[in-house]
């Protein structure tokens, strides 16, 4: 019996991966877990959270929890960042937990450009519930009867796994652009539930690429004097896993709206999911929050994902700001 829920464990898991490994549906505003090198962005000291489900059909959701924070010392010239991610599937007793403290350097390239390669170490373990299995010797097929109780050793035997992780990654930007690249897994450490079984993690490469412009640098329009256009865009490879991800955003002022695309393939199966970007800022405070739409046809379906955000930024000057919350910037430099 033990066999049999490795084997369900091994259906399973990668189908698990394409989510919890890229479950992010407002990625632009959230680029610290794509790329390590974004928690010393400008040089800021900054902390959020955020809460992300997905739902597949309104009962069995993976439920993602992630909190962050970064701290940078202006005159040593680097930023010191933790994050911690957990992914709860409930209906498949399924928990993954990393923990991931990085270092980020500031390189000064010249001509208002700046460097930032990153490093990051990080704990790693997930383990399966199997109390919420039905067992062989639960079930009395004559009679119908489905026993509440089971003596299977695989019930007690713990399913779980522990590793170290390891990534880096490097982003050089100015006040118009930002290109990203980063490597996570790169020691692909074992995670396999049972030792028989050489399982490792998946090496996970992305690059990212964002840019922004003012939409009336003159003020000839109506609109407000601080208005953005940003556009952002990562493509993710993850082992078989292929991942697109683009998003374009309006910001006036302290409010931002926009859309986002996202493409996740594996081998001759695709999920595409198309939704929505809101956020508003006051002060050193930002909210935002993400929706994408359920597609269903005959061939594919994707599930529906609400996402929601907060964001601290310690920064003085943030509190007298004048409504301009232009995202790249180098003047904190």
């Amino acid at each position: 019996m033990k066999k049999f829920i490795i084997k369900i464990l091994l259906f399973f898991v990668p189908l698990g991966s394409i989510f919890s490994q890229g479950f992010l549906i407002n990625e632009a505003n959230n680029m610290q877990l794509i790329n390590p090198s974004y928690n010393g962005f400008n040089f800021e000291s900054k902390a959020g959270v955020i809460y992300n489900t997905i739902s597949y059909d309104g009962i069995r959701n993976i439920d993602t929890k992630y909190a962050f924070a970064g701290y940078s010392l202006e005159k040593l010239k680097f930023s010191l960042g933790v994050d911690f991610v957990s992914h709860n599937v409930k209906e498949f007793g399924y928990l993954e937990n990393q923990l991931n403290l990085s270092y980020t350097y500031k390189i000064d390239v010249g001509r208002d450009l700046y460097f930032l390669p990153s490093i990051y170490l990080g704990i790693f373990n997930r383990k399966v519930d199997a109390s919420n299995y039905i067992f062989e010797d639960q079930l009395v097929i004559s009679e119908g009867v489905i026993l509440p109780t089971s003596n299977d050793p695989a019930l007690t035997t713990p399913q779980t796994n522990n590793s170290f992780d390891a990534g880096v990654g490097a982003i050089l930007y100015n006040e118009t652009f930002l290109v990203g690249l980063s490597a996570k897994h790169i020691n692909q450490a074992g995670i396999s539930f049972n030792t028989e079984t050489d399982e490792q993690r998946d090496l996970s490469i992305s690059i990212q690429g964002a840019y922004e412009t003012e939409i009336d640098p003159f003020n000839r329009s109506s609109l407000p004097k601080n208005s953005y256009i940003f556009a952002y865009a990562s493509v993710t490879k993850i082992g078989d896993i292929l991942k697109i991800y683009s998003s374009q955003e309006v910001q006036f002022n302290s409010f931002r709206a926009g859309i986002h695309q996202k493409l996740t393939s594996l081998e001759d199966f695709s999920l595409v999911n198309i939704g929505l970007n809101l956020g508003i800022e006051a002060g050193n405070i930002n909210f935002n929050t993400a929706y994408s739409f359920s597609v269903k046809n005959d061939i594919r379906y994707s599930p529906s994902i609400l996402e929601v955000s907060i964001q601290f930024n310690f920064e003085p000057w943030l509190s007298r700001n004048r409504a301009d919350y232009k995202r790249l910037r180098t003047f904190n430099y």
